[in-house]
């Protein structure tokens, strides 16, 4: 069984059976596969780390652009014609290209996120801080049109 390894995993073996340690189960072509495996990370490069943040603040911006009632409908009809599964990962998409486009709204985005990461767990704060993000969802709305 072939594995594509994922770039902070060093090593991999193939399967192995029997042993208690160290497998992970995987579905290969819709039958569970096991394989070992030894995890080395890696420090990550700084385009890595940028893109990993652009997308979890895409989620979290995508969140709060369904948020508006004109959007969640919009997106409610694209979600009809096209069958896809999850309508926020759908606009998080959208948000994420938006954001590739412009540099300037990119770093709000992100200091958006940043910002409701600290807040995370504390309800009325994070209500506060959605309130006041709701103008950059408005405006990320406005360009996704």
């Amino acid at each position: 069984m072939e594995v594509t390894p994922n770039p902070l995993i060093k090593q991999m073996s193939g399967k192995v059976f029997g042993h208690k340690e160290k497998i992970s189960m995987r579905m290969h072509y819709g039958k569970q596969r096991s394989y070992t495996y030894q995890n080395k990370p890696e420090e990550w490069s700084e385009a890595q780390t940028q893109m990993r943040q652009l997308f979890g603040a895409a989620a979290y911006m995508g969140r709060l652009v369904l948020k508006i009632e004109e959007a969640k409908t919009h997106f409610e009809q694209i979600r009809r014609k096209e069958k896809f599964a999850r309508m926020d990962n759908y606009v998080a998409k959208q948000v994420k290209a938006v954001c590739e486009a412009d540099t300037e709204l990119r770093g709000q985005v992100i200091a958006a996120n940043e910002a409701h990461k600290k807040v995370k767990g504390q309800k009325a704060r994070e209500e506060a801080l959605q309130t006041e993000q709701m103008a950059l969802a408005e405006q990320l709305w406005a360009r996704m049109r």
